[in-house]
């Protein structure tokens, strides 16, 4: 792997895990106390298409996280780096390579 593949892959890493953190905190943290309309306010909408707002909300930042896993797998992930991890008892082949005619 060349400089400029490894710089983009530790951008790309560093952009997901903040774009993760933010959906993490957005999502089921203080994000919520901003869509979540005060019960004394008899204009505020509570639904949106149709969907409870808060609902939405959260449904969105799961999205929003499910993306950034996705992207990490099709871009950061690969064997390489799991054969450097785990020791060799634990690879998906096993100890001594596939056995499978």
């Amino acid at each position: 792997m060349n400089d400029r593949s490894c710089l983009l892959r530790k951008r790309l890493s560093t952009v997901l895990s903040l774009v993760f953190a933010i959906a993490i905190v957005m999502g089921a943290g203080p994000g919520l106390y901003l869509v979540n309309p005060a019960p004394s306010d008899s204009a505020a909408h509570v639904t949106w298409l149709g969907l409870p707002i808060l609902y939405a909300w959260i449904v969105f930042w799961f999205l929003v996280e499910a993306m950034v896993i996705v992207l990490a797998y099709l871009f950061l992930w690969d064997a390489a780096q799991e054969s450097d991890v785990l020791p060799e008892s634990q690879h998906r082949d096993g100890p001594h390579g596939n056995t499978n005619p």
